[in-house]
C-alpha cells in the first residue's frame, strides 16, 4: 500500500503546474511573523498536494456521513456496502493526507535547519516565517 501511495504522489508531484498551487491559507502578519524565505518550488509542490489531500479527506468524511445515514434509513445490503467502502475511502484519504503533511514539514525543516521546527509556519504569498518569540 505504501510503496503505492508513494508512486501516485510522485507521479502527481511531477505533474503538478504552477498554476495549480494552492496558497497557505494563513495571513502573514507583521506583528506576529517574520519573513524567512519564499517558499521553494518543492514546498509549494508538496503544499499543494497535501491541501489536495485535505480536501479529498474532507469530501471522502461527508460521503461516509450520507452514507451513514442513509444505511440508518435503510438497513439494505447495498446501503451498508456503501458505508463500508465510504469508510475505506476515508481511511485510505486520511493515510495519504497524514503522508503528506508529515512529507511538507519535513521538507520545510530540512529547507531551513536554522529555524526551530515549533516556530516555523507557511503564509499567504508562499512565504516561509518564523514566529516571533
Amino acid at each position: 500500500m505504501k510503496i503505492v501511495l508513494f508512486a501516485e504522489i510522485s507521479r502527481e508531484y511531477k505533474n503538478l503546474k504552477e498554476e495549480d498551487f494552492i496558497e497557505p491559507p494563513l495571513e502573514f502578519s507583521q506583528s506576529k511573523h517574520i519573513f524567512v524565505a519564499e517558499m521553494s518550488e518543492n514546498l509549494k509542490r508538496l503544499f499543494t498536494l497535501w491541501f489536495k489531500a485535505r480536501y479529498a479527506t474532507r469530501d471522502f468524511t461527508e460521503k461516509f456521513e450520507l452514507a451513514e445515514i442513509a444505511a440508518d434509513e435503510s438497513e439494505a445490503e447495498s446501503e451498508v456496502s456503501k458505508v463500508k467502502k465510504a469508510a475505506l475511502e476515508v481511511n485510505k484519504a486520511k493515510e495519504r493526507e497524514q503522508v503528506l503533511e508529515g512529507t511538507f514539514w519535513y521538507a520545510v525543516v530540512m529547507e531551513h535547519p536554522d529555524i526551530d521546527a515549533s516556530l516555523i509556519s507557511v503564509t499567504k504569498g508562499f512565504k516561509v516565517a518564523r514566529a516571533k518569540e
